[in-house]
């Protein structure tokens, strides 16, 4: 168990001085070292196959499905979106046993660390109960559309378009570097959409169905066979009417946000 530093501190475990103590609430939290986790979810034996197979994407799928059952879905999530509203201690409490239980890779976490937050924060209530509860429960799970062969870490480079016809928004380009885009059954990617705006502007944060027509996700294999990865392909013929707006846009930015998360983007007008 983690050794924390004695303080006095409030009920929270928060001192003055930035110190933490662990809670009553914490030690009862940390005492159970592996037990309980193995008690209402045990981990799988011998260890599910690779996350880069359809076959072991599914079997993770299904424990992720188990774990939100029990109630370690997403513990970091307020309560009212179905988390446990873990405090960091918490949190860090769980991810200690879950390495020491030798749990099985985590494939919720982009739709868990990113995706929820992002809808939390900035989402439409038609948004968050749309998206919130598939995430949480692990029936859908999110890729990333970030990189591409000409725009990684510079995302003000990015050239993959979407431009409104009707109801529906056209997305061309393509995205690399995609972790579980094979088998991911949706993907938050950013899109240009506004060409004659600045570099850092006219970008949308988008929700897209992986299964929409004109879709291709082409695995990239590893030295190890599997595809963790791959590049998405979208065509013209890309379309589909999306419930709701975009999440977000980047038209108000004055700068590239660093990260997803609470105050990362402008709330669409």
């Amino acid at each position: 168990m983690s050794k924390f530093p004695p303080t006095s501190a409030g009920e929270d475990g928060r001192a003055a001085q930035g110190h933490y103590h662990l809670t009553v609430r914490q030690m009862s939290g940390a005492s159970r070292r592996g037990p309980e986790l193995h008690g209402t979810a045990a981990v799988p034996r011998p260890s599910l196959p690779s996350t880069g197979t359809g076959e072991g994407f599914e079997a993770h799928r299904t424990w992720e499905q188990m774990l939100s059952k029990v109630g370690y879905g997403a513990i970091h999530w307020p309560t009212e979106y179905g988390g446990r509203g873990a405090d960091v201690i918490m949190q860090a409490i769980f991810e200690e046993e879950y390495l020491l239980a030798n749990g099985p890779e985590r494939i919720t976490v982009v739709g868990q660390k990113l995706m929820g937050p992002t809808l939390m924060a900035h989402g439409t209530d038609e948004q968050r109960r749309r998206w919130l509860p598939g995430i949480v429960s692990a029936e859908v799970i999110w890729s990333q559309g970030f990189s591409e062969p000409d725009a990684g870490s510079d995302l003000a480079g990015l050239k993959t378009k979407a431009v409104a016809d009707g109801e529906s928004l056209v997305v061309n380009g393509q995205k690399i570097w995609t972790s579980y885009g094979v088998f991911a059954d949706w993907m938050f990617a950013l899109v240009r959409t506004d060409p004659e705006a600045e570099r850092h502007a006219g970008i949308t944060f988008l929700a897209i169905d992986m299964t929409s027509d004109g879709i291709e996700a082409r695995p990239i294999t590893q030295l190890d066979g599997h595809a963790g990865f791959a590049e998405v392909f979208f065509t013209p013929r890309s379309a589909r009417p999306l419930p709701g707006r975009p999440l977000a846009t980047s038209a108000s930015c004055t700068s590239w946000p660093g990260s997803l998360g609470p105050g990362a983007w402008p709330r669409a007008p």
